[in-house]
């Protein structure tokens, strides 16, 4: 800490400055220490507050999967078709699933997630709860299965009930 007559640096443990000889009160030397924690510890707060804002701003980006630009493309060119119609593998294989399109596998997810919410959700957001837990629900499914040849049998309703299961929406 400086000493408040000379400006001199003063050992935190010193009663007066060793330079001019100005008594150093201890509450002084406990007023400056709090300071400097508490503004250490709002630096903190702000750098934990900016981490935290950063995860969930990439979240939102990186979740915005194919699903969404295609469903973009298709209401540009005047397609009428919502990106939660047309799902037709709810009872194909997965390895028929992974031969689909991207728009296909959502819309199917989209079946499932519907089956899930019931009368849990307003009207008013209902398709963004389900374009929520669809593409949750088809994360699930393609985590679960890509790549691995011992479940390209598997039926997608299979892998998506425990898809659902696993995430909570029963």
């Amino acid at each position: 800490m400086k000493c408040p007559d000379c400006s001199k640096e003063v050992s935190d443990k010193a009663d007066k400055c060793g330079n001019c000889g100005y008594p150093i009160a201890k509450q002084q030397l406990i007023r400056e220490n709090s300071d400097t924690t508490n503004h250490q510890a709002i630096a903190w707060l702000v750098f934990i507050g900016i981490i935290v804002l950063a995860i969930v701003v990439n979240s939102f980006l990186v979740n915005e999967p194919k699903e969404n630009s295609e469903l973009r493309r298709n209401e540009s060119v005047g397609n009428p078709t919502k990106w939660y119609q047309g799902g037709t593998l709810h009872r194909a294989s997965i390895e028929e699933y992974w031969s689909a399109t991207e728009s296909n596998r959502l819309a199917t997810c989209a079946d499932f997630a519907t089956l899930t919410l019931k009368d849990k959700v307003n009207p008013t957001n209902w398709e963004d709860k389900v374009l929520e837990r669809a593409t949750a629900i088809k994360a699930c499914i393609d985590t679960a299965t890509e790549g691995l040849p011992q479940t390209q049998d598997m039926k997608v309703s299979e892998v998506a009930a425990m898809c659902t299961t696993q995430l909570g929406y029963q």
